[in-house]
């Protein structure tokens, strides 16, 4: 796994690879020394913007990850179960609100 370093502090590094996501617009640099730094796009108005940022990997894309050696297969799948067990809970938690409220409604 790869690890992530301040834009400043990649300075004179050696880029390997560009992974770019749509879903969050942020850009990851890759470099030949296993390290990374982030990049994120950001709208003021009609200026775009550029500026450091710290990688969302639950949002970024699974596929750019692991194609860019950030993530392994096996990371990225324990991430989506992760992901999911967090869904499911918030979802049986709603369900049971809405049942307590609906009790107590309705008797």
């Amino acid at each position: 796994m790869k690890t992530e370093y301040p834009l400043l502090a990649s300075i004179g590094k050696t880029l390997a690879a560009i992974e770019i996501s749509c879903r969050n617009a942020q850009c990851v640099l890759v470099f030949d020394d296993d390290t990374f730094t982030t990049l994120r796009a950001k709208m003021y108005g009609d200026d775009p913007e550029i500026e450091p940022d710290i990688l969302d990997r639950s949002s970024f894309g699974y596929e750019e990850l692991i194609r860019a050696g950030i993530m392994t297969e096996e990371e990225v799948t324990a991430l989506r179960a992760e992901k999911e067990a967090r869904a499911q809970a918030y979802a049986e938690r709603r369900e049971r609100e809405t049942y307590e409220r609906l009790k107590r409604k309705f008797g």
